[in-house]
């Protein structure tokens, strides 16, 4: 639920839809001018499931990624991950990133995973701060 903290602290400031990957359909980016997408990164990507929303699309859009380690450590991690987005067309005109509670790889469990304990309160303003930032690069 590391994703969905920092979703929801955004969407406050925003004062935006909150559509779940699940729920999300293709058709359903038409009638937005700005879409934003949030995940977790796994692999350097996103959630593999949207890649189904992904058909010939030129939209704008702002990305919220969560992950276990330091933005040193998986800088190229992020970089493939926009590129996931930019490769399907996508214009971003912004990126947030912080960390997340991860137990993957499977040999981080013994030591209590990465990142436990985030995202902290700490991490959910600097995401409203981001938000309200967000808002002048939209209009």
């Amino acid at each position: 639920m590391n994703t969905e903290k920092v979703v929801k602290a955004v969407a406050e400031v925003l004062n935006c839809e909150i559509v779940p990957l699940a729920k999300a359909k293709t058709e359903m980016l038409a009638d937005y001018d700005v879409i934003g997408f949030a995940s977790g990164v796994y692999f350097a990507k996103p959630h593999v499931g949207f890649e189904r929303l992904f058909t010939n699309n030129e939209k704008r859009c702002f990305i919220i990624a969560t992950s276990g380690g330091p933005d040193a450590f998986y800088n190229k991690f992020h970089n493939n991950f926009r590129k996931t987005f930019t490769d399907a067309g996508f214009e971003i005109i912004d990126f947030f990133e912080c960390l997340g509670f991860d137990t993957y790889p499977p040999i981080s469990k013994p030591f209590g995973g990465f990142a436990k304990g985030h995202p902290n309160e700490k991490d959910l303003e600097r995401a409203k701060t981001w938000a309200k930032n967000l808002i002048n690069k939209i209009v």
